[in-house]
């Protein structure tokens, strides 16, 4: 198994919407299978909401990563969810990913390559 770590930047989602109150003080969680829970700040009063915050991560090639998109002003805090499946990169390669909300709008990552550890040949 090929073992990636890189800088997961969060960068924006569009088109969310609010709850009844008509407030979105949105932020993502997410976690690796071999990092801990991380979490964004929360950005007020936004459908359109812009972190651009950064993140180290250590991610398995072909690894689905789980978004949860949320509202911190909410009883019902879930705004939406959304993955995307890791696939191999080089070192010092970066890709920016625009990935589908379930049912709402879209999330906007970028992954850096910064290291790769390969499995030991026998």
């Amino acid at each position: 198994m090929v073992i990636y770590s890189v800088l997961l930047n969060i960068v924006s989602a569009t088109d969310l919407y609010a709850d009844i109150t008509g407030i979105l003080e949105a932020y993502v969680s997410f976690k690796t299978n071999r990092t801990e829970k991380q979490t964004t700040r929360q950005y007020e009063k936004s459908l359109n909401p812009f972190w651009c915050e950064e993140f180290p991560a250590v991610i398995e090639d072909g690894e689905e990563i789980i978004f949860h998109i949320k509202n911190g002003k909410s009883l019902k805090k879930s705004v939406g969810i959304a993955s995307y499946v890791f696939s191999p990169m080089k070192i010092g390669d970066i890709r920016r990913e625009k990935i589908p909300i379930k049912d709402v709008g879209t999330l906007t990552i970028k992954i850096t390559c910064q290291n790769i550890e390969q499995p030991p040949y026998n």
